[in-house]
């Protein structure tokens, strides 16, 4: 009866030592780094006054990977070409290409993003993500992203592009 008793004890002391050993190796999660809030920001073009006779609009964005304000992170091209709406994430480093019978957009590993539609007007947003929320740095952005925005229509250049930055709020 004695043994049955040790036994009985070993047992207990087996069963409440081994989740307190369990516990005590458990990885702790490492704390957080310190990140700045991000900011999500859109750059917006249109492509306006398009003729009712062009065979081609062709939207061009080169988008830099790494500007004063940090490094543009979540991208994503949201377009809207007539009623029809297309949105394709875009990472840094890769290509990637969406394709309807009303549009062709691609994202090139260097950064270039383009849209072409068959002669009709086209509008683009690239949303993104910046850690930095300072004025000037995102002003260079701003500037930046507009001179680097281009239009053509049937292969010649057009002026008829409006662009708009903004913080998302």
């Amino acid at each position: 009866m004695e043994g049955s008793f040790m036994n009985q004890r070993l047992l207990a002391l087996f069963f409440l030592g081994v989740p307190a050993a369990c516990r005590a190796t458990e990885a702790r999660p490492a704390p957080l780094p310190d990140v700045a809030p991000t900011e999500m920001y859109v750059h917006r073009a249109l492509v306006k006054g398009v003729p009712a006779e062009a065979e081609s609009v062709r939207l061009t964005v080169s988008v830099p990977a790494r500007c004063p304000a940090g490094e543009l992170c979540d991208l994503r091209a949201a377009v809207l070409v007539g009623n029809a709406s297309v949105e394709l994430p875009l990472r840094p480093g890769f290509a990637d290409a969406l394709e309807s019978p009303s549009l062709s957009l691609s994202w090139s590993e260097t950064g270039e993003l383009v849209l072409e539609t068959q002669g009709k007007p086209v509008e683009l947003d690239l949303c993104f993500a910046l850690a930095s929320s300072d004025p000037g740095s995102v002003a260079a952005l701003e500037r930046e992203l507009s001179s680097q925005t281009r239009a053509e229509i049937d292969e010649q250049r057009w002026d008829g592009v409006r662009t708009r930055f903004e913080r998302l709020r």
